[in-house]
């Protein structure tokens, strides 16, 4: 797991992104967002959760890297060039792929974690405590 500190200043009201091809996994993260006082919305691949990137403004975005049509990597590089840097939400890469292979394709990630990711990682990566959801 590796973190940078500007991931930490989430605004008060927070709206998150999750983007994964799995079901499971999206419901799993989504829920775990909601029950923390989080509004969740999911797409089911990078083109997906570029649409709706365009039209809602996402304090975080959660993605999965290997996704048809459009990884989490390209999802971020896609985003770069169409969303204004001003609305631009931080990334935070999920991946079943050993970070080495990944070496220099990560940049612009506010985070990696590596699968399988607990709820409890989640929770550590937003800095959540149960008495403040």
């Amino acid at each position: 797991m590796k973190f940078f500190p500007k991931l930490l200043d989430l605004p008060d009201q927070k709206r998150i992104l999750v983007v994964d091809d799995s079901p499971v996994l999206s419901h799993a993260y989504a829920s775990a967002l909601r029950a923390w006082g989080y509004t969740v919305d999911t797409a089911v691949d990078g083109l997906a959760a570029l649409a709706r990137l365009r039209s809602v403004r996402y304090h975080l975005v959660i993605t999965d890297y290997e996704m048809p049509r459009c990884d989490g990597i390209e999802f971020l590089r896609k985003a770069h060039l169409e969303i204004a840097k001003n609305r631009m939400p931080p990334f935070v890469l999920i991946t079943g792929t050993p970070l080495e292979q990944l070496h220099g394709r990560l940049d612009g990630f506010a985070a990696t974690l590596t699968k399988p990711v607990s709820i409890t990682v989640l929770r550590e990566l937003l800095s959540l405590r149960t008495e403040n959801s």
